[in-house]
Parts: structure tokens; C-alpha cells; sequence
């Protein structure tokens, strides 16, 4: 939801994880919500369609991609990614699912089949849309994993660890480019803004409030470490070029700076207004 009642024919498709979803806050405090005021306010009849799903990565916005693709109403994707790319591989990394990595289960079509059995079943009453919850910027209330980043063990890892896992990271965030290729659809690819960087190296404000690099894990890459990453895959998008495509350097945008977040990732009301201010333009 945007927050608004007004019902046009063309659409603009929101994709992205948690720092697109922006579950806590109001609907019409969103970039969602903010992007479809603006377009109301200039008489742009455009509909504004949040996507977003906390942990979704490139492999899944691939998927809202192809969706959408056949849809005539939807002329515009906005695709925010980055972050869910980091932490997944770097669990992959660390933590290993033995029997999944060995069979790519991914990539299986009878594990497809079962797991999608086994949604079939689940009781899914817990996936209702409830309304608007106007949580008003007050996201540090619950996210009650920022500032665990202290707490954790760190670890890092070498060039060629980080090569690894950035060059599987560029394969997929190449798949969203290919197929914004090969759709009629205009895509903004955007990258994630971050809170890390080295300026923040020894900033108390900033390490009270992030999680570590993979979220609810009992160990954490260290902040050098994760900087590099963060810093590699969105020079990565930055440099992104495809037919149909424009790029955001959010990330540059946002300039590290801590009152533009809530954590390491998520925006706070003055990141959520800034990105809502360099998509318009």
C-alpha cells in the first residue's frame, strides 16, 4: 500500500527488500507513499506499487521481473538491491547448509515441487494485510537486533574471499539487467545505501546501531570488512549499463551520514524523504 486511494491505469512497480518494503512506517510515509503524493501533486496518473519483501534479493526480483513483464499497465520498475545479496552469500560462506549446497537445491525441480507443497499447507492467516500501521519512524523500537554488531564475534575476510563472493553477487545482479533488457518496461536500478564506510570506522553513534553483516547470527564480519563489500557491489551498480535501464548511486546520495538510517540499512524518515527526492529528480 502507498497510503493513497486514487486508482490510474499506469503503474510504477517497486522492487526490493526490507529498505523498499519500509514496514515501520506509514503507508504515505514511504518512499511508496511519498513517490505517489508527488505524482498526485504534478498530475502524473501513475499508480505506485509497493513490491518490497523483507530478505528478497536479486534472484527474487528477477522473478517480480518476469511477473510484471506482460503487464501493459506497468511501465516503470524501481529495483533497489544490494544488501539481501551481501548477507545471504556471506552465510553461504560461513555457514553452509552441507546437504544444500551439495544438491543446489535451488536449482531442483523436485525440492521446488515439495516446498511448494508444503506452502500449499501452511496456515497462511498470518499473512493477511492488516491496514496502515503508523509506526512513525519509530523503527528502533523494534528492531531489537540493532546494536547487537558489538556483542558479536567478528570475523573477515581475505581479497579473494571478498572476490568470491562479490563476483557471484555481479552474476545476479546481472540477471536483473538482462532482463530488464528484454522487457519494454523503463528500469531504475538503484543501489543500497549503507552506513558503512571508513568515515564511520570509529563512529559510537553508527556501531550502537547496526546489526553485523549477516543479520541474527552470532558472529559478524568486521566493519572493514563489510565496507569493502558494500563498497565493491554498489560501484558495481553504479557502473551498471543496460538498454532500458537508468542507474541511482543512492548509496552516494546518502553519504554514510548516520541521520539518513536506522540501523545499518534501513532508512529513517530523513533517508526515506532523500531517496524519494533522487528518484523524483
Amino acid at each position: 500500500n502507498n497510503g493513497y486511494l486514487e486508482i490510474f491505469e499506469k503503474k510504477i512497480i517497486l522492487i526490493g527488500g526490507s529498505t523498499i518494503h519500509q514496514g515501520f512506517h506509514s503507508d504515505k510515509e514511504t518512499t511508496a507513499g511519498y513517490l505517489q503524493k508527488k505524482l498526485i501533486d504534478f498530475n502524473f496518473r501513475y499508480n505506485v506499487i509497493n513490491t518490497g519483501i523483507p530478505g528478497a534479493r536479486s534472484k527474487h526480483h528477477v522473478d517480480d521481473l518476469n511477473y510484471f513483464k506482460n503487464n501493459e499497465q506497468v511501465k516503470i520498475f524501481l529495483i533497489l538491491v544490494g544488501a539481501n545479496d551481501i548477507t545471504h552469500y556471506t552465510y553461504y560462506f560461513f555457514d553452509p547448509n552441507p546437504w544444500y549446497k551439495f544438491f543446489n537445491a535451488d536449482n531442483i525441480l523436485i525440492a521446488r515441487i515439495v516446498r511448494e507443497i508444503l506452502y500449499q499447507y501452511k496456515n497462511k492467516s498470518e499473512l493477511n494485510i492488516t491496514g496502515d500501521i503508523n509506526f512513525k519512524d519509530d523503527a528502533s523500537n523494534i528492531y531489537n537486533q540493532r546494536g547487537m554488531f558489538n556483542k558479536k564475534k567478528k570475523k573477515s575476510l581475505s581479497s579473494f574471499e571478498i572476490e568470491k563472493i562479490t563476483n557471484q553477487i555481479k552474476k545476479d545482479i546481472g540477471k536483473i539487467s538482462k532482463a530488464c533488457e528484454k522487457t519494454d518496461k523503463f528500469c531504475v536500478i538503484i543501489n543500497q545505501p549503507t552506513i558503512y564506510d571508513k568515515k564511520n570506522l570509529s563512529n559510537e553513534k553508527v556501531l550502537n546501531i547496526i546489526w553485523g553483516v549477516p543479520p541474527f547470527q552470532r558472529y559478524s564480519l568486521d566493519f572493514k570488512t563489510a565496507s569493502k563489500l558494500y563498497k565493491i557491489v554498489n560501484t558495481h551498480i553504479k557502473n551498471l549499463r543496460c538498454k532500458n535501464c537508468s542507474i541511482i548511486d543512492l548509496n552516494q546520495a546518502f553519504n554514510f551520514d548516520v541521520q539518513n538510517f536506522t540501523d545499518e540499512m534501513h532508512f529513517s524518515q530523513d533517508g526515506i524523504k532523500l531517496s524519494t527526492n533522487v528518484i523524483w529528480k
